[in-house]
């Protein structure tokens, strides 16, 4: 055999060419005359052939030779005489080329950027709870977030485990598998449709034929199904990866196993499934019952499972079909409906024969559990196949469209009680009541706080009775009575902010643009000035627009917030001395101009600069501002009008003078747009406006939230002053337990879409420590007091869980569409949205009318969807205080007086705990998660009230006398040092799985500095962003220290690792629905043991730092305001009334953007 190296090979050698079947290496020698007998040792073959030759000759391995030759053989060398000769001594056989180092790794390519460590560990614990909900369909979240080693959930698992290791070890075995038999599923098939036993040959021969139809029509291309568009090809493409095992498992559920049922039942789901189909007999009863049972499991799944039953009916994955009237979403809802009907009622059939009869209706309506059901299959039959953006609802009943169109919001029940009843009676609550109360209560504190008319003595009186009025009217609110989250508002505390800075920004553009144009017009008319007055006004105006110029340069109209509010043209004001000097250049400018032929002119205006009067008029506009201006500062809109009107532009040059009319125009006019108007009566015709101005001009990531209600419990600090001759001895608990119900109103825009939230909270908080006074009496003249030292220290834990209905104008998907959407067309969905939920209200008099209206407004808008929501948020705090106290006496009680003083105090409130489950069911599925870890330190100063609560009168026992906490008189306290990082995790998904778009990881951070420490660490940002904008976006918000402000980094999950996420979402809800019917408790438990593997193999992948790619680095806003009043001492009877407002101020994505960005769209934690 000839050695003749691989010409494909040699172009992996290093140093090689593609080109060149046979290179030289860059080491060979060139030809000898006379063959070379040893081997050569710096060569890759040589070693090997030297080793051989040595082994020839040895007499022990003589026995071995055929196993060496058959070894080397693969090497493509001579044999010759049972050994191996050295293909170097040939000299007509070229060289191989000698090794050469391998080169450096290069730097990790941009789709091999890993999310920082920082990131992974403060969302560990959110992806695990995250991926607990979805594995177990919700049952896993229905509490509220707490310690691992808390968790009822986490306890009872590590016992299962314990309990049943056989059982977990085979789980996790199979979960191990998962991942092969996601890439290569023919093996995994094969398993879920075994050979019959005891057949003969012919048996297991057709067995083999069914099973191998069956694996072509999961894995290979198929015909075109009827239904599909014609414009496809002949043959579709394969099913997608993630389709393959959901389908071959409901296949396997239906057919029991038999390959040749699954294949025939196959076969029958690419033929169309009429729903109106009133057959009584099919070709074969039993494939046509098994197909649509097989049918109405897929539907019920959802994710891969439905994606795969759409595809075999169409042949590809059409946008968004399962939505609106169309005849697949029509079809969607008639399979899912029909699932459930057949779970009430175990011998319904699953073909429309079954189900479509009126007696089988009128049957099933009489029941409470299926009348939804009912009602929503027989609107999917009656509904004409509507194009989305259609009213027409055919022959169906308002119930009937209602059943429907709540039915693809993810309602299945509608009975007293159900979540669509609570959903119903919350929204038309917000419309009604709330909005009743808000106004009632608004008009008491208008005649209670504003002005009455009548004389001095009937004004008190009045006045007197409307406060009266107004803490009667909120008794009832202290006990959570009476709740209305609505409230006059001057602003929504930042949720509108970056409206605001938009119109800063167009403003301080225009301002600048009148200012440049100003100062060019001075500059060249100075040299042709006529009079000593037009070059002194001409002279003035550069020296001042010189001056502004150098202040506040020119700044963009797109700038970021914190850069418009720190530079603003007219955020500042100016000195006596600026303007001084101001005066002083100008005449220095003038007196340079001095020329043989203006002496007389130059010399006549410096005699106007050096007249004192003049110069002080200059010197008081420019400080205080004319009279007619609005703003008392030198550099004005107003200013630079005056300015222009005086420089006689109008005259010399009318066009420029034109624009800059119009320019000063727009400016007022923007000063003169309401923006977004404050809220100052409550009515539905406000809150329908500011709604839409809310909508149609902010960005998304703004939300405005609202809650009002009681607060009820116990609040006991109390002191046990003890006896000592001479210090003062105090030591005391703290505790505190108290719950409140508030009534919840939040609306604003989410990353996903605008959207509007109606609700209730329900919150405990609870604190327990000790305190202590160590201090010396002392009397200065005939003032007696204490002075001392204060420390305690307090475990406070705070439990809330909110229950709400959200009403969402969803951002449409890329990924669902195929295209990339309008980014503002959640816009008009969101005002569309606005408009139906007033006109359901105004047109309403009960909740269930009103969701009938709701439903109709709403039919054409696939994107607008109802769903339900609860958040659970657990937080627990450590706070240890330090401090000084001086009281003086203010009685003459020798031994526990009534005191008066002051204190300074300074804290650490750390984070022992804290996270957030925010679960949203139905047509969207949503679960955010966090993690939060803050530290803040506080120092206070005030004066305080401490009273003497009992009094032991003979001094002789342990203790002396019992205070009660000290009533604060006055305080004033300061934030600093605010450190704190938190982690989010976003997950959505929808009917057909995961949307990419909107599974998202945030990893946000109080401070700057450690924000910008972390992103300047990590490659990602570094790579994505550009160092130098990375530099300069880290600079822009250094000067934002204020607790208010949060930075954060968000990623966005790779697309090409959501296919085996849907794998494993659609495979826990098919364990879920098999666990439901599994008839024995062993059978349970090793589903239960596979859906935790399943549950830790979701985790591995959602934390695995490569799966997720970054986004974009933002900044946000969080403004609060609260107020709570009623009686605090010793017990708490309150009402408390909490508004919060989340404003975007800056975005900064990565470059070159991805796909799908923001763009004018931003994130938002809506969280």
């Amino acid at each position: 055999m000839n050695f003749r190296p691989m010409s494909w090979l040699s172009t992996l050698l290093p140093g090689s060419s593609a080109h060149a079947s046979n290179p030289p290496g860059p080491q060979a020698s060139p030809p000898a005359s006379t063959p070379q007998t040893g081997a050569a040792p710096d060569t890759p073959l040589g070693g090997l052939a030297q080793a051989a030759d040595k082994a020839r000759h040895n007499p022990v391995t003589r026995l071995f030779r055929t196993s060496t030759t058959t070894l080397t053989k693969l090497e493509s060398t001579k044999v010759s005489g049972g050994g191996l000769t050295n293909p170097l001594a040939d000299a007509s056989l070229p060289r191989p080329p000698r090794r050469t180092p391998l080169p450096e790794p290069s730097p990790p390519a941009r789709n091999e950027v890993r999310m920082g460590p920082q990131g992974g560990l403060l969302g560990s614990s959110s992806v695990e709870r995250a991926s607990a909900h979805l594995v177990t369909g919700g049952a896993a979240s229905r509490g509220v977030p707490v310690p691992k080693f808390m968790s009822p959930r986490a306890i009872k698992s590590f016992l299962t485990r314990t309990r049943q290791r056989k059982l977990s070890a085979e789980a996790r075995v199979w979960a191990d598998d998962l991942d092969t038999r996601f890439e290569t599923p023919t093996l995994a098939v094969s398993a879920l449709f075994p050979p019959p036993e005891g057949n003969g040959p012919q048996a297991l021969a057709d067995h083999g034929q069914a099973l191998n139809a069956l694996l072509d029509g999961l894995t290979l291309r198929r015909p075109r199904p009827a239904q599909a568009d014609p414009a496809l090809p002949a043959m579709v493409e394969r099913l997608p990866r993630d389709c393959t095992m959901p389908l071959a498992n409901a296949l396997a559920q239906a057919s029991g196993g038999d390959a040749r049922s699954a294949a025939q039942i196959l076969a029958r789901l690419q033929e169309p499934l009429d729903i109106e189909d009133s057959r009584t007999r099919a070709p074969n009863e039993t494939i046509e019952e098994k197909a649509w049972q097989c049918a109405q499991d897929l539907a019920h799944t959802r994710c891969a499972a439905l994606d795969a039953l759409l595809r075999l009916q169409y042949g590809a994955a059409q946008a968004d079909c399962e939505r609106g009237n169309g005849k697949a979403a029509r079809l969607v809802v008639y399979l899912q409906a029909g699932h459930k009907l057949r779970t009430l009622e175990k011998n319904l059939g699953a073909t429309p024969a079954a189900l479509n009869p009126d007696r089988t209706r009128d049957r099933l309506l009489g029941d409470p559990r299926a009348r939804q059901a009912t009602l929503a299959l027989t609107a999917a039959r009656q509904l004409p196949d509507a194009s989305t953006g259609t009213h027409d609802i055919g022959a169906c009943s308002p119930e009937q469209i209602t059943a429907y169109r709540t039915w693809q919001w993810g309602f299945d029940e509608s009975g007293r009680g159900s979540p669509l009843d609570k959903a119903s009676h919350l929204l038309y609550e917000g419309g009604t009541k709330w909005v009743e109360l808000g106004a009632k209560r608004q008009a008491l504190k208008d005649r209670a706080m504003g002005s009455i008319d009548g004389a001095p003595p009937a004004q008190r009186m009045a006045r007197t009775k409307a406060r009266v009025a107004l803490a009667a009217h909120d008794v009832p609110r202290a006990f959570s009575k009476q709740r209305t989250p609505y409230r006059t508002t001057p602003n929504m505390l930042g949720a509108d902010a970056p409206f605001f800075d938009t119109l800063r920004g167009q403003y301080d553009t225009a301002l600048v643009d009148v200012r440049t144009g100003l100062l060019e017009y001075s500059r060249q008319q100075m040299p042709h000035a006529a009079n000593p007055a037009t070059l002194m006004t001409m002279a003035l105006n550069v020296g001042r627009l010189e001056t502004w110029h150098a202040a506040r340069p020119d700044i963009p109209a797109n700038a970021a917030p914190r850069e418009l509010q720190k530079r603003r043209p007219e955020s500042f004001g100016v000195s006596r001395r600026e303007a001084q000097r101001m005066w002083q250049n100008a005449r220095a400018s003038v007196e340079s101009m001095r020329t043989g032929t203006n002496a007389g002119l130059i010399q006549q205006t410096l005699d106007l600069f050096d007249n004192r009067t003049q110069r002080d008029a200059f010197v008081k506009e420019m400080t205080q501002g004319a009279a007619s201006d609005d703003a008392k500062t030198g550099f004005t809109l107003a200013a630079l009008e005056r300015w222009t009107i005086a420089s006689g532009m109008k005259q010399d040059d009318p066009a420029r003078a034109e624009q800059l009319r119009e320019k000063i125009d727009a400016a007022r006019e923007l000063t003169t747009q309401p923006g977004i108007a404050p809220l100052e009566r409550i009515s539905t015709e406000n809150l329908r406006d500011q709604q839409h101005e809310l909508m149609e001009q902010n960005i998304l990531g703004t939300i405005y939230t609202s809650y009002d209600g009681g607060m009820l419990g116990l609040d006991a600090n109390l002191w046990a002053n003890l006896p000592a001759k001479v210090r003062l001895t105090s030591v005391g608990p703290i505790l505190a337990a108290m719950g409140g119900r508030d009534a919840v109103y939040a609306v604003g825009t989410a990353y996903d879409g605008g959207q509007m939230q109606f609700g209730t909270r329900n919150r405990l908080n609870t604190s327990l420590g000790a305190q202590g006074f160590l201090g010396i009496g002392g009397e200065i003249g005939k003032v007696k007091g204490i002075a001392g030292a204060v420390a305690s220290a307090s475990v406070n834990g705070a439990v809330s869980r909110e229950d709400t209905v959200v009403l969402r104008a969803h951002r449409a998907s890329a990924t669902r569409l195929g295209h990339t959407p309008d980014p503002n067309q959640w816009r008009d969905d969101s005002s569309e949205m606005v408009d139906a939920y007033w006109d359901a209200i105004e047109q309403s008099a009960s909740p269930e009318s009103f969701m009938q209206k709701l439903a109709e407004f709403t039919a054409h808008n696939p994107r607008i969807s109802l769903s339900s929501q609860t958040y659970g948020a657990t937080t627990v705090t450590a706070t240890p205080t330090a401090g000084a106290a001086v009281r003086a006496n203010v009685d003459d009680s020798p031994d526990a007086p009534n005191r008066v003083g002051i204190y300074v105090n300074a804290g650490l409130n750390t984070t022992l705990f804290a996270g957030g489950n925010r679960t949203e069911a139905g047509e969207f599925t949503n679960v955010v998660d966090s993690t939060i870890f803050q530290n803040t330190v506080t120092a206070g100063a005030g004066a305080q009230f401490a009273p003497r609560l009992i009094h032991n009168g003979d001094g002789k026992g342990d203790v002396k006398s019992v205070s009660a906490a000290s009533k604060t008189l006055a305080a004033a306290s300061a934030e600093f040092a605010r450190l704190g990082r938190s982690g989010f995790v976003y997950l959505t998904r929808d009917n057909r799985g995961f949307v990419p778009e909107f599974m998202l990881r945030d990893v946000m951070y109080r401070n700057p500095d450690d924000w910008g420490h972390a992103i300047r660490a990590n490659p990602a940002w570094v790579d994505g962003v550009g160092p130098q904008r990375l530099e300069q976006v880290i600079g822009e918000v250094q000067d934002e220290s204020s607790g208010e402000f949060a930075f954060g980094e968000r990623w966005i999950i790779k697309e090409e690792r959501v296919p085996k996420l849907n794998h494993y979402l659609t495979l826990s809800s098919q364990l879920n629905e098999q666990r439901s019917n599994a008839p024995s408790r062993r059978e349970r438990a090793a589903i239960d043991a596979k859906l935790r593997a399943l549950e830790t193999k979701m985790q591995d992948e959602l934390n695995d730092p490569h799966a997720w790619r970054p986004l974009g680095l933002y900044g946000l806003r969080e403004t609060a305001r609260s107020s709570s009043q009623g009686w605090k001492y010793g017990v708490r009877a309150s009402h408390e009334q909490t508004q919060s407002g989340i404003g975007l101020t800056m975005w900064e994505p990565v470059t070159p953007r991805p796909a799908l960005t923001p763009g004018t769209t931003a994130p938002g934690s809506g969280v």
